[in-house]
């Protein structure tokens, strides 16, 4: 029942126009914000203070601006099933993919790695539809659910997940 709701949800948020999710995960990320553990809140916020050298006040906006660029990163993921090529090219740009075509024509394999900049599921995505083998190394989500959807909305564009 849970999947379901996920899914339909999803199928919502890939009916909206690319206009409406800036100001949609806008208030997701607010309202994530408040249903985040205070625990949580104030853990982040510190280490945003550690390791940028920043005050608190300064912290807490990174931090809270991070939560919204996640729930927009989330809401771009939703849309990847209707997501054609020409679409997903508007979002992603590669950089020297002739150095990934010559190993892939030299039948090596190659590994990229990339930290969880950006939105890292378009990336992969975008990858499986020009046509470069992907796969996507992924640990368990703590919802069958979640992870159950996560990894529908991965394969949809040609990604094997590992």
């Amino acid at each position: 029942m849970v999947y379901r709701f996920w899914l339909l949800a999803a199928r919502l948020v890939g009916l909206l126009p690319a206009w409406l999710l800036p100001p949609l995960a806008a208030g997701l990320g607010l309202v994530a914000w408040f249903l985040i553990p205070g625990w949580r809140r104030d853990m982040a916020i510190s280490n945003a203070c550690c390791c940028l050298g920043c005050g608190e006040r300064q912290a807490r906006r990174i931090v809270r601006s991070s939560v919204a660029n996640l729930a927009m990163n989330a809401l771009e993921f939703a849309r990847l099933p209707g997501l054609g090529h020409n679409n997903l090219a508007c979002h992603v740009e590669f950089c020297r993919r002739e150095v990934v075509d010559e190993a892939l024509d030299r039948g090596r394999g190659v590994i990229l790695v990339t930290g969880h900049c950006g939105n890292w599921e378009l990336l992969g995505a975008a990858l499986a539809i020009a046509g470069i083998p992907t796969v996507a190394v992924a640990a368990r989500q703590h919802g069958a659910a979640a992870d159950r959807l996560i990894n529908r909305l991965r394969s949809s564009s040609g990604m094997e997940v590992a």
